[in-house]
């Protein structure tokens, strides 16, 4: 096993924990175990926000990687623009590697 998938186990155990030392806040047993001991979303789906607005960032990170290796690929004398288009290929699968690489 790996350092990384230690640490992140480690934070697991400790985040089960500290749910598990919190108390229910006005809930039944019976409640706070339905619930699954997540926070409920609140109507204006605060809790999902977070993930949106993620994957919304490393969409645009990859767009803009791609649109910004063609454009200087273009600018510098691409034979065509289909080799233009190539150099953004290889400038997108950068950009995914970076964005699949910095998640945790």
């Amino acid at each position: 096993m790996t350092s990384r998938a230690k640490a992140k186990r480690r934070r697991r155990e400790e985040a089960a924990a500290e749910r598990a030392a919190t108390p229910a806040s006005g809930r039944s047993e019976g409640q706070a175990a339905s619930a699954g001991g997540r926070p409920q979303a609140d109507a204006a789906g605060g809790a999902s926000r977070p993930v949106l607005v993620g994957i919304l960032t490393d969409a645009a990170i990859v767009l803009a990687a791609f649109a910004a290796a063609a454009a200087i690929a273009a600018a510098a004398g691409a034979a065509n623009f289909g080799t233009a288009l190539a150099f953004g290929q290889i400038g997108f699968a950068l950009a995914l590697a970076y964005v699949l690489a910095r998640r945790r």
